[in-house]
C-alpha cells in the first residue's frame, strides 16, 4: 500500500514547519509587494544619498521622486490587499451555503489559529521525558500455556471495522491516508484478513506498526516551557489502526457479555455520553434534597468533589492492564495479542536537529483504536473500590466524581475523605496520582444558611465551592445553575456575534444553510438541557441572557428582507 500511494500521490510531510499563506493571497498581490519592498530600498538609498550631500538639488529631488514612487506603490498594494479581501470574502460567505462548516466557518469562530509545536530538542526531550514516563519492562505470564485457535477474521467483520472509519482522519508514520487502507480493505478484504489471521494465529503485534508519531497540542494559557501545557497526541498507521478495531471489538464484546466494567463509567461507551455521567451526579442530589425537612425527614447533604488525574493516559501501567483483563476473563488469545501490542513500542517525534526515537514502556497511545478501551479496562478498578455508606465514585475516561450523602456535615465530609484517601491509594498502587491543586467540591443542600464542607487530598486542605464545572456544566450549592445559565448566554451570544458576519442581509447563504450554521449556537446552549431544564421554570435574569442575543440580531435586521431573522 505504502509503494501504491508513493506512485499515485505526493506524500504530506509530517511536522512541517513552512507557513501557509492567508486565504485572500495571489500571485499579483505578492509581485506588487516585491515591487513594493524594492521602491521603499530605492526610496532609503536616494534618502541616505541626499542627506549626504545636502547642497545638491539633484540629490533631493531624485528622493522626492523615489518617494513618490514608493508611495504609489504602496497605495496600489494596499488597495489590491483590501479588494481581494473583499471577493474572497464574499466568495466564502457563497462557500458557506454549499459547506455551512467549511472555511468561512472555521474563520469566523478561530478555529484556523496555527499551533506551533516545539522543536529545541532540550526542550522536547524534558517534554516527552515527563509526559511518557519510564516504567518497568512487562512480563508476559502466560506465554507458556497453550492457547486455542482463535477465530479467524472474516471478510464481513474486516468490511464493519473498514466503514467504522472516519476518513478525513490524519495518516500515522507511513503517511498512507484513511481513504486509501478503506479502499483496499473493501476492494481487496481477503488479503488484509489473511494477515490479520497470521497475527492472531502467532498472537504477535508487528514490531513496525508499533511506531506511534509525537503530536504535541498547545493548551490555551499554558506555559510552553511547561510540559503539562501539552496535550499530547499519537498518531498511529490507519492500517494498524484498523487491525486494533477488530480487536477492540472483539475484547468489547467479550467484556460486556461478561460484566467486566462498571456501570458508574461513562467515558468511551457507546451510547454513554457527558450528558450521562452529570445526570448520575445531579440525579443523587436532587434525590437527597427533594425532601420536605430535615430534622426528622428525608433531606441530607451532599457533596460532590472531583478528582484530577495527572498525566493519566500516559502513566498507566502495563502489568495492572493484563492483570485486569485475566481477572475479567477475557480469552487468552486477546490478552496476548495486548502483551505484543505493548511490547517495544516506539514514539517518534520531531526536533530542529532531526527526527528523534524514544522507547515507550507505558500508558496507553491516545488517538488509537485500542487505547480508550484499554483504559476503562484498568480504570474499572478504581470504580469498583469498597467505599463507606452513601458514597459512590462516577467516572468518564480519567474524570472523577465522588458523590457522598449524608444526614449530618460531619459524616460527609469524614466520608468524603475516606473516599478520596482509597481512591489514592488504588492510584500509587497502579503508578497514577492526583493534581491535588485541581481538586473542587461543593456542598449541595436546601438550608437556608450557605454551610460549607472541609476535606483532605493527600497533605492539602480543602474547602467547598459555592459552584464548581463539572464536565462543562457549572454545579452550584442550589442545583439552581444560575451560574451555568448566565455563562452559557455570554459564550452563545459571542458566537451568535461572530457568525452573523457570514450572514449579510444581501446575499451569503441561503436559509437552510443559515439554519445549519446557527444550529452550532444552538448546540452551545442546549448542551445538557436535560441536567439544567427545571431550572428555566424559574423566570430569573439568566434565563433570558441567551436570548438577548438573537433579539438583537432580528432587531437590526431589515424587516423587508423575506430570509428575516434567524430562530435560535
Amino acid at each position: 500500500m505504502e509503494i501504491a500511494c508513493e506512485a499515485a500521490m505526493v506524500k504530506k510531510q509530517m511536522g512541517g514547519r513552512k507557513r501557509k499563506p492567508v486565504h485572500w493571497w495571489s500571485q499579483e498581490i505578492a509581485d506588487l509587494r516585491r515591487g513594493s519592498h524594492a521602491a521603499g530600498r530605492g526610496y532609503q538609498r536616494t534618502m541616505k544619498r541626499a542627506r549626504r550631500r545636502p547642497q545638491d538639488p539633484q540629490a533631493a529631488q531624485e528622493a522626492a521622486e523615489a518617494h513618490s514612487i514608493y508611495h504609489q506603490q504602496r497605495a496600489h498594494l494596499t488597495k489590491e490587499i483590501k479588494r481581494s479581501k473583499a471577493n474572497c470574502w464574499k466568495d466564502l460567505c457563497k462557500e458557506a451555503d454549499l459547506q455551512p462548516f467549511g472555511l468561512a466557518y472555521k474563520m469566523v469562530m478561530g478555529k484556523l489559529a496555527r499551533k506551533v509545536m516545539p522543536t529545541c530538542p532540550e526542550l522536547l526531550s524534558r517534554i516527552v521525558d515527563a509526559l511518557f514516563p519510564t516504567q518497568q519492562e512487562l512480563a508476559y505470564l502466560f506465554r507458556h500455556r497453550e492457547i486455542p485457535t482463535p477465530p479467524q477474521i472474516g471478510a464481513e467483520e474486516l468490511l464493519k471495522a473498514a466503514k467504522s472509519r472516519e476518513i478525513g482522519k490524519a495518516p500515522g508514520p507511513d503517511g498512507i491516508p484513511a481513504i486509501a487502507v478503506r479502499t483496499i480493505a473493501i476492494t481487496y478484504p481477503e488479503a488484509i484478513a489473511k494477515t490479520f489471521n497470521q497475527c492472531l494465529l502467532e498472537h504477535v503485534f508487528p514490531t513496525g506498526w508499533k511506531l506511534q508519531w509525537l503530536v504535541l497540542l498547545p493548551k490555551t494559557g499554558k506555559d510552553s516551557e511547561d510540559p503539562a501545557g501539552y496535550r499530547p497526541l499519537c498518531m498511529i498507521s490507519v492500517t494498524v489502526k484498523l487491525f486494533e478495531r477488530i480487536i477492540a471489538n472483539r475484547l468489547e464484546a467479550e467484556i460486556d457479555s461478561l460484566q467486566g466494567l462498571s456501570e458508574l463509567q461513562f467515558g468511551f461507551r457507546k451510547r454513554r455520553s457527558t450528558t450521562d455521567a452529570i445526570r448520575a451526579v445531579v440525579g443523587k442530589a436532587r434525590e437527597v434534597i427533594a425532601g420536605k425537612r430535615w430534622h426528622g425527614g428525608t433531606k441530607k447533604y451532599c457533596l460532590v468533589t472531583t478528582l484530577d488525574v495527572k498525566n493519566a493516559f500516559n502513566s498507566a501501567r502495563w502489568p495492572s492492564i493484563i492483570a485486569a483483563l485475566s481477572r475479567i476473563g477475557v480469552s487468552e488469545y486477546l490478552v496476548s495479542i495486548v502483551v505484543s501490542y505493548f511490547k517495544n513500542r516506539v514514539l517518534l517525534f520531531d526536533t530542529s536537529t532531526g527526527q528523534k526515537r524514544r522507547q515507550v514502556t507505558g500508558g496507553v497511545p491516545q488517538a488509537s483504536a485500542l487505547g480508550p478501551l484499554l483504559w476503562n479496562v484498568i480504570y474499572d478498578g478504581i470504580l469498583r473500590l469498597d467505599t463507606p455508606a452513601g458514597c459512590s465514585i462516577v467516572g468518564f475516561a480519567d474524570d472523577i466524581a465522588v458523590v457522598a450523602v449524608h444526614k449530618t456535615l460531619t459524616e460527609v465530609e469524614q466520608n468524603t475523605i475516606e473516599t478520596v484517601r482509597r481512591v489514592m491509594c488504588w492510584l500509587q498502587k497502579n503508578g497514577l496520582s492526583l493534581a491535588a491543586h485541581k481538586t473542587e467540591s461543593v456542598l449541595i443542600s436546601t438550608r437556608k444558611k450557605v454551610e460549607t464542607a472541609r476535606g483532605v487530598v493527600g497533605t492539602d486542605e480543602i474547602e467547598s465551592s459555592p459552584a464548581i464545572k463539572y464536565l462543562g456544566v457549572h454545579l452550584d450549592h442550589r442545583l439552581s445553575f444560575k451560574q451555568h445559565l448566565e455563562e452559557t448566554g455570554v459564550k452563545a451570544g459571542r458566537a451568535a456575534s461572530v457568525l452573523s458576519g457570514i450572514m449579510a442581509n444581501i446575499g451569503g447563504p441561503r436559509q437552510r444553510s443559515r439554519l445549519l450554521i446557527c444550529s452550532v449556537v444552538r448546540a452551545i446552549i442546549m448542551y445538557a438541557a436535560q441536567i439544567w431544564a427545571p431550572a428555566m421554570e424559574l423566570p430569573t435574569y439568566s434565563r433570558h441572557g441567551a436570548n438577548r442575543p438573537s433579539r438583537r440580531w432580528n432587531h437590526h435586521r431589515r424587516p423587508g428582507n423575506p430570509r428575516g431573522g434567524d430562530p435560535t
